[in-house]
């Protein structure tokens, strides 16, 4: 879910995470697994919180794990086929701005709320921009930041 903070709407630092770390992936040679460590270090992410993180993305099919000497994580499957939308929603089920849109029993207004539906419009374009995204998107959008001018 999306919390306020401040004047700004923020999703869990879970998404921020597993989205470097898929982007981190996205960016190492094919079949060329990286340690948590090795990420977690790229990432600035300590290494127990992507240990942890790994686990989710590799239940949600984006993560694939190797143990052995040369271990390590690799993405599942071409990172073009993993929307933004898909890491939000293995890390938290609503990107709803407001809570009371997927639990209307928590809110006495909500059966009269003349915002239920303003909100309903802004998850749905949100959605909409984060499912039109991939991982390869900001991938290829990284490397374009990180290059070193010749």
């Amino acid at each position: 879910m999306i919390r306020p903070y401040g004047d700004a709407m923020l999703f869990p630092i879970k998404v921020d995470y597993g989205l470097r770390m898929l982007i981190d992936l996205a960016q190492q040679p094919v079949d060329s697994p990286a340690t948590s460590s090795d990420i977690a270090s790229r990432q600035a992410i300590p290494e127990a919180f992507v240990v942890q993180l790994f686990n989710t993305l590799s239940r949600s099919g984006m993560v694939a794990s190797r143990r052995g000497p040369k271990g390590g994580h690799m993405l599942a499957m071409p990172a073009a086929e993993i929307s933004v939308a898909e890491v939000v929603q293995a890390f938290d089920r609503s990107i709803a701005p407001v809570g009371c849109l997927h639990s209307p029993e928590d809110c006495t207004l909500s059966s009269a709320c003349s915002q239920r539906e303003l909100w309903s419009e802004v998850e749905q374009i949100l959605m909409d921009v984060l499912s039109k995204t991939s991982v390869a998107d900001l991938a290829d959008k990284q490397r374009i930041l990180t290059a070193t001018p010749a």
